[in-house]
């Protein structure tokens, strides 16, 4: 139910700051700046907002294993197509260069 408990300044926010609540979420994904605009204390949501870049650094932080895996699979992947770009590549023209640099560190410490 929106309920207008949403601090922020776009009202087309609200139902999405609903849902979140709704769904008692940790997290919220998104590529919005409303949601991290300076209007906002961040500390009084009750999910943490992150971009698709933090929140796979996050990822990354917590099972590096995991990422590390998935990593070697995808580049195994994508090293098969004609023309495309890396992984790293790919990660920064989608707007995730931290990630993009973590994948990096990953791809140095796989067997060849």
């Amino acid at each position: 139910m929106i309920d207008g408990s949403f601090p922020g300044s776009d009202p087309h926010d609200q139902h999405v700051h609903a849902a979140a609540i709704a769904a008692d979420a940790t997290y919220m994904i998104t590529g919005d700046g409303d949601f991290r605009s300076d209007g906002i204390d961040l500390d009084s949501l009750a999910y943490e907002v992150h971009s698709a870049d933090s929140f796979l650094v996050l990822v990354d932080d917590s099972a590096p294993r995991h990422v590390r895996a998935v990593t070697r699979k995808q580049e195994k992947y994508w090293a098969r197509k004609p023309r495309a770009k890396s992984l790293a590549d790919a990660l920064r023209d989608a707007g995730c260069p931290a990630f993009a640099q973590r994948v990096l560190k990953h791809l140095c410490h796989l067997p060849a």
